[in-house]
């Protein structure tokens, strides 16, 4: 009996013997012992049902070793989409991937997006490692993931390094004020920034983001005034997605427009004002 646990004891020695220390995802595909391809996630898979919070970095990794090898996904690790107009990613959380020789794995990635500016990425954007980013951003990944801030909060958090946002668009993001509170605290450090003033109130109504893309065509056939907006259920203007534009030129005017932001759970619409009349386009419902 001792001799078959001895030997027993030895194999599984052997095994992890054989497995060397983690090596970086980044290193490991420079080096030619991994092949990855990393694409945008789709929503049902995501627990934030966002397409650019929480696990909407989906990647593929392929052990192309003669030797099994544990694969290290690090925070801060930047990724660049092949879609220009879409949004590249950040990845937010460290992860272990344990692969034999020749076998791969999917694995979906706490990440954010960089640009606020562009479209959130999709099932068809595909994404290259660049590098590691270091500073504040490393730093404040660290952060997300200790706190779970795979969320909304996270997101307004990175913004404000990427894209320069405002410091008190992370409040009341996170049901946790705590969360919203250190990644304030960091942001504003880092950024020489006070601490922004929590409205007074009897609770404490949560945002989430909303992200908005149009291009309504209309004929001109007489001198036409037409605006875009998003209002309440009553036409009240809550956002100016483009303010009252006179037309005169006979034709198809074509016009675009873009939103990036955040609204409190309900409903909303988004209308067009023709010479000032509300003409609605569709509703904009925001959940949780």
């Amino acid at each position: 009996m001792k001799t078959v646990l001895s030997l027993s004891f030895l194999c599984t020695l052997s095994i992890h013997a054989s497995i060397a220390s983690p090596i970086s995802i980044l290193t490991a595909v420079n080096s030619g012992k991994a092949k990855v391809i990393f694409t945008g996630n789709d929503i049902i898979n995501n627990p934030t049902k966002s397409s650019h919070t929480g696990k909407c970095l989906k990647m593929q990794i392929t052990n192309t070793d003669r030797n099994p090898n544990q694969y290290k996904i690090e925070n801060a690790l930047a990724l660049t989409n092949s879609e220009k107009e879409n949004q590249d990613l950040i990845i937010a959380e460290n992860m272990l991937v344990t692969l034999k020789a020749g076998e791969s794995q999917t694995v979906f990635i706490n990440a954010f997006c960089s640009e606020k500016s562009n479209s959130s990425p999709t099932t068809t954007d595909t994404f290259t490692l660049q590098s590691r980013m270091e500073g504040p951003m490393l730093k404040l990944t660290e952060i997300i993931e200790r706190r779970r801030a795979f969320n909304n909060c996270g997101q307004q958090a990175v913004w404000c390094f990427t894209d320069d946002a405002p410091i008190d668009q992370i409040i009341d993001t996170d049901k946790d004020t705590a969360t919203e509170n250190e990644l304030i605290r960091y942001v504003a450090s880092v950024k020489a920034l006070g601490i922004p003033t929590r409205k007074v109130g009897p609770e404490r109504i949560l945002r989430y983001p909303v992200e908005i893309e149009g291009k309504e065509k209309v004929e001109i056939t007489t001198t036409t005034t037409v605006g875009f907006y998003i209002t309440d259920t009553l036409n009240k203007v809550i956002t100016t997605l483009m303010e009252d534009d006179t037309e005169s030129r006979r034709g198809t005017a074509t016009y675009t427009f873009k939103y990036r932001g955040q609204y409190p759970f309900g409903k909303y619409l988004i209308q067009m004002k023709k010479n000032g009349v509300w003409i609605k386009i569709k509703d904009l419902i925001v959940t949780p």
